[in-house]
Order: structure tokens, then sequence, then C-alpha cells
């Protein structure tokens, strides 16, 4: 049994230890690496001040989240939308390949900086900052957001 030990750690020391080439993954990254068919997405690099979608609009007034839909303004409940936000900020998506057919699904507001614009295709398949991938999540998060509970608080 030591010896079967043995000859693992000096394959996987010798493996280390390697010259690496480019496209060339290590043992190590072979079995534990991530998924190259898996596309991680991050919707908020920094703090979102703002949600577009075509007919819905949250935003942030003050420490307050509204809503605003054809002329109307509601006041959400701060915590709905926050959850939101720890639900769907980080995605994870199938890799795909860039469709030439796209349109304006989100446009993303920050604190600072210009705002960033998710691209969805006819076929399904959404961009964010260059990368395409395909999630249902990302298809139920868009929705979810002319459907966040209104605040209970008075004012």
């Amino acid at each position: 049994m030591m010896v079967v030990a043995l000859a693992g750690i000096i394959m996987v020391m010798r493996e280390l230890n390697a010259p690496q080439y480019p496209g060339k993954k290590t043992v190590l990254a072979r079995w534990f690496g991530p998924d190259e068919n898996v596309a991680g997405v991050n919707l908020c690099p920094t703090r979102v001040t703002r949600l577009e979608t075509g007919k819905v609009a949250v935003f942030q007034e003050g420490m307050e989240w509204y809503r605003t839909t054809d002329a109307h303004k509601e006041h959400l409940d701060p915590v709905a939308v926050e959850k939101w936000f720890s639900r769907n900020c980080a995605q994870q998506g199938e890799k795909t390949s860039a469709s030439a057919d796209v349109k304006e699904a989100l446009k993303v507001h920050f604190v600072s900086g210009e705002p960033q614009v998710l691209l969805k295709s006819a076929s399904g398949e959404f961009e964010w900052m260059g990368k395409p991938f395909r999630s249902v999540q990302m298809d139920t998060a868009v929705e979810e957001l002319s459907q966040l509970p209104l605040s209970t608080k008075r004012k």
C-alpha cells in the first residue's frame, strides 16, 4: 500500500514540476479544475443602482427601492430586492457561441462607471460583457423584476 502511495506522490510531483505549454492542463486541473462548458457570470461587479428591462425599471432613490412600469411608481420591499441581488448577481450558465441576432434584455447601472447591457438572442442565449452563455436562471431573474413584492412600510 505504501509503495502505491509513493508511486502516486511521485507521479503528481512530476506533473506539477513539468513545463507548462499553452493549452496543456495539469493532472490536478483535469481532476479538480472548473468544467470548461460552464460560464461564470457576475452581473454585479460593483453596487447596482438601476435595472432596466423593456417594460420595467427597478431603481434606488436614497435608501429605498422603487419600480416603474408605464406611469406607475411603486415602493418595493428592500429586503426582497436585496434577496434578488443575492440570488442573481452570480450566475452559472452553459458556455455557448456568440449569436449575431441579439437584443437588449437588461441594462444594469452601477454606482460608478458606465452601464452594462445583458443581451439575449432569439434562440435564448445571453451575452454579458462579451461572454455568451445559456441560463434558465437568468430568464427567471429578469422576469422576477416585475414581480418583486411591494413594501408594507407606510410613509
